[in-house]
């Protein structure tokens, strides 16, 4: 327990300073582009998230179980093979992005003109830097390098902060490709960080000792084993993103695609907070416990946590979500608040879900995850679309998105436990009920506000501290207050 609450603290140091400097080039985004600026900004990173997904072929999550796995040579042998793979999917992407630009402008955009054209031929730049700086987190997180993680993944966030006004006013003058800029100088930046790193530390001297393009056999059939799966299942996953925007925009304009950004944004960015610090340090680990009753403890302990953690974070957000919404972009957003009132409750199934489903990835069992993930998603699209065009209500997204994690969050309870023995406590299973039925009364209360009730919503807070607090024993309590302290000295 105790190393699981260093590496959470650790990456969550990282990723608390990623969400700021991220609220900051969004609250810049938001006020001088608004709604539009922020739906065609996160349309940009959306078709670079796809890119990458298909350039690294969904392999980031192979790497890092790979080396977590391997020793000696045999893990010289992958890191060098994947970084090859890497470079091939990137080559494949630059070629596509080159040759299709009119077609990829016409689709996503929804636009072919010259502007769009050249903006999708831009982004060439920023798709090939991505998928080298994937390659070397990875290699950074596969090597347990948690703490120099975290900072290479705010050095994109700095870099980003510094230029985002500069740029918002460009693009405002009708200068969109200072979006590309922006994006790929804040990479670069991660890049030459995480080389830095890695060079130091002599990671990548059996990939420098020996520069040309090799493939062990063995470790091309790991990577795949793996990749294959997760390749599919991020690219379904993120193609169904971009789709949703794409959708969006034909529906409402880059306006609307703005107001989903904002609620699927707001939802990703706090939980990404826990998600992100448990999953640094989660896969590895669990992905190197071969003994049972050691890896049935690391999943209840993780189960544990994320509820003592999660339970106070979604409340604090459901109780103070239009002064969030306010505080991060504009009023302008606000109507943001029908999507994401559903998808506050939604998250508390998805954490608990992704705890439970981790095995899943950890131990290769990757037909249950590419049946999971493809039939969420394909879910999530199919309902998204009907609700956005047959109910005219974009509020469906996010009841299609508490459906499809309530009953994904059932699934992974059976799962783990009928293929990996795991039976959750009785305290688990109480402490999980009530606070559900915590988050379904705060929600209640504040379902159509769209302002804060400074009344109870500090009530709301304190009861949710208060209620994690008391599922600690008392050796837990006096554990976790030592921690704090020796943190803050």
């Amino acid at each position: 327990m105790r190393n699981l609450l260093r590496a959470i603290f650790k990456t969550g140091s990282g990723s608390i300073i990623n969400i700021i400097l991220g609220v900051i080039s969004s609250k810049v985004i938001a006020v001088v582009l608004g709604s539009s600026g922020v739906g065609l900004y996160s349309l940009i990173n959306q078709t670079l998230t796809t890119a990458t997904t298909a350039g690294t072929m969904g392999g980031q999550t192979a790497l890092v179980q790979g080396l977590a796995s391997k020793q000696g040579a045999e893990k010289d042998k992958y890191l060098t093979t994947v970084f090859w793979i890497f470079v091939c999917g990137a080559t494949i992407i630059s070629i596509g992005f080159l040759l299709f630009s009119p077609l990829i402008a016409k689709t996503v955009f929804a636009s072919n003109d010259g502007k769009t054209i050249t903006l999708v031929r831009w982004m060439t730049i920023p798709s090939v830097l991505t998928i080298i700086y994937s390659y070397l987190i990875c290699l950074l997180n596969g090597f347990r390098a948690i703490g120099r993680l975290a900072i290479g993944q705010i050095i994109l966030s700095v870099v980003t902060v510094s230029l985002v006004y500069p740029v918002s006013k460009l693009v405002s003058s009708g200068y969109i490709i200072a979006f590309i800029v922006m994006t790929s100088a804040s990479t670069l930046g991660g890049i030459i960080f995480c080389l830095t790193v890695a060079h130091k530390e002599k990671w990548l001297n059996p990939l420098i000792v020996n520069f040309i393009p090799k493939f062990d056999k063995g470790a091309v059939k790991h990577f795949y084993r793996i990749a294959r799966t997760t390749f599919i299942t991020s690219l379904i996953a993120t193609g169904t993103l971009l789709s949703i925007r794409t959708i969006i925009i034909q529906y409402g304009g880059f306006s609307s695609a703005g107001i989903f950004s904002v609620a699927w944004g707001l939802s990703m960015m706090y939980v990404m907070l826990l998600l992100g610090s448990f999953g640094s340090y989660y896969l590895p680990t669990l992905s190197g416990i071969n003994d049972i009753p050691a890896r049935n403890t690391l999943i209840q302990n993780l189960f544990r946590v994320s509820l003592l953690l999660i339970i106070p974070l979604i409340i604090t957000v459901i109780v103070l979500k239009s002064l969030v919404i306010t505080i991060l972009y504009t009023y302008e957003f606000m109507p943001s608040l029908k999507i994401i009132r559903w998808m506050l409750i939604g998250d508390y199934f998805k954490v608990g879900g992704w705890v439970l489903a981790m095995p899943m990835l950890a131990y290769g069992d990757m037909k249950v995850f590419f049946w999971t993930e493809s039939l969420w998603y394909i879910g999530f699209l199919i309902l998204s679309y009907i609700g956005i065009f047959y109910y005219n209500d974009m509020q469906l997204i996010g009841i299609a998105f508490l459906i499809l994690y309530a009953f994904l969050f059932v699934y992974t309870i059976f799962y783990a436990h009928n293929k990996h023995s795991v039976v959750l406590t009785s305290n688990s299973v109480v402490h999980w009920v009530l606070g559900l039925l915590l988050i379904i009364v705060a929600s209640w209360q504040t379902w159509g506000d769209t302002q804060v009730n400074w009344i109870s919503a500090p009530i709301w807070i304190a009861v949710a501290i208060g209620f994690s607090w008391m599922t600690l024993n008392r050796d837990e309590k006096s554990k976790l207050i030592k921690m704090i302290y020796k943190r803050k000295d």
